[in-house]
């Protein structure tokens, strides 16, 4: 017992021999090297002036997710990117700041290496910017007297009338008037016109669940305007979206507009996958979702989408694949790999396999699932998440006691700002590729 602890004692006593060592050395070489100063933090930090600095009060978020607002304005911060905030806030400052020394002999000289040095450095402030992309997913939400888009009245054209608020029970419709503003960027203004020439001779395609739908239907009533719109053409049929025999609606709707022959089509896929009938002779039997392949819509007609907007998730749980009969297949076999049959690997295996990317989503699975891929995909996660008083909640055409809607959208609402986004990643791509 005693040679053991003999043994711990030299042992301590090593260790802080070596640390007293290593104390010295440090502090030795710190007096003699000035190098090493560079790497301590500066005394003080340099102050924007007043004006610089968002006059703007900031939402509250009530204990039941609410916002409380002051002054007429809403206002949500979403964290971003900390290096890039870092990066652009030293380039202020040292543009703002860093006057060079003046003399009375030398103040011709000095004014114009004072604009050549802020030239320079608002250059490699908008090449930085530029470089880096417009983070649309950080920003708030502001009030905006001139919202809405269109009208939920009057879009009956395209809008169904289970997500048009203005024709249910609702009284309040505040949440109308409220607009995204990305922060440290400008979002461009959407207008039909503009988006139709951009999309000219092209085709955007919509393919996912219920979400999806609502995102089409919006983007339809964005580009019209909510105003009956004659001339333009339903083409379901080149794309197959028809009602078929004894079904109640077509899997999807398909418009084009002639002065610019751009078509908007939306086509359902609650899972992405391809689903098969494992037995077509049995009107009771289980369907085949096969993980690895995508929908057969996407199979035959991708090579004619410019443009292609996926979505999912709502239907990836037991109950939905339970109640659909849903049989997760890969390789053309029942799936037999245990750690593939848990819903969220399945599901983030089939969006991988789909090559969807998202900039650094706050949606955790699906940021992890497109790691790795070159498709760009909006995150409107956050975003969307300080709207709950955009859901249609209780509020329906029927009415009905103890139902709450807490998934879709009331449209105009949250899903007009997707398109939005979607609008300014589209003009981006198309300044890029000219």
């Amino acid at each position: 017992m005693k040679s053991r602890f003999a043994i711990f004692r030299s042992t301590a006593f090593s260790l802080l021999l070596i640390v007293l060592v290593c104390a010295t050395v440090i502090i030795w070489a710190w007096n003699r090297t000035p190098l090493l100063t560079a790497f301590l933090p500066p005394n003080g930090l340099l102050q924007l002036s007043p004006e610089a600095n968002d006059k703007h009060p900031a939402l509250k978020v009530g204990r039941n997710g609410t916002a409380e607002t002051s002054t007429g304005l809403v206002e949500a911060e979403v964290k971003h990117d900390q290096k890039m905030e870092k990066i652009l806030k030293k380039d202020v400052q040292i543009m703002e700041f860093a006057a060079p020394v003046r003399s009375e002999n030398s103040s011709s000289r000095s004014e114009n290496a004072s604009s050549t040095v802020k030239e320079q450095h608002i250059e490699n402030v908008t090449r930085l910017m530029d470089d880096q992309g417009c983070n649309y997913a950080k920003g708030k939400w502001v009030l905006d007297n001139n919202r809405s888009l269109y009208s939920g009245f009057h879009c009956k054209q395209w809008l169904s009338q289970m997500w048009a608020c203005r024709l249910m029970q609702r009284k309040d419709f505040a949440y109308e008037k409220i607009r995204w503003q990305p922060k440290n960027c400008q979002m461009e203004a959407f207008e039909g016109s503009k988006f139709l020439e951009r999309m000219r001779n092209k085709t955007l395609a919509f393919v996912g669940d219920s979400l999806g739908r609502q995102q089409f239907q919006s983007l339809m009533c964005m580009i019209t305007g909510g105003r009956e719109s004659p001339e333009v053409m339903d083409v379901g049929k080149e794309y197959g979206l028809v009602v078929p025999k004894g079904g109640a609606r077509p899997n999807g709707w398909a418009y084009r507009f002639a002065s610019t022959n751009t078509t908007v089509l939306y086509y359902w896929s609650s899972c992405l996958c391809d689903l098969e009938s494992i037995n077509i002779t049995n009107p009771a039997t289980d369907f085949a979702m096969h993980l690895d392949r995508p929908p057969g819509f996407l199979r035959q007609f991708l090579h004619k989408l410019d443009v292609l907007v996926l979505n999912t998730g709502h239907h990836w749980n037991r109950g939905k694949l339970k109640a659909n009969r849903w049989v997760m297949y890969v390789g053309g076999m029942p799936n037999t790999n245990r750690r593939l049959a848990m819903i969220g690997n399945a599901k983030n295996f089939t969006i991988h396999r789909k090559e969807v990317v998202q900039d650094e989503s706050s949606d955790y699975s699906a940021g992890n699932a497109v790691k790795g891929t070159g498709v760009k995909l909006l995150d409107i996660t956050a975003l969307s998440q300080l709207r709950d008083e955009g859901h249609i909640s209780q509020y329906s055409i029927t009415a009905v006691k103890g139902v709450h809607d807490c998934l879709h959208w009331c449209l105009p609402g949250v899903p007009d700002t997707w398109n939005e986004i979607l609008f300014a990643r589209l003009s981006a791509t198309s300044v890029n590729n000219s």
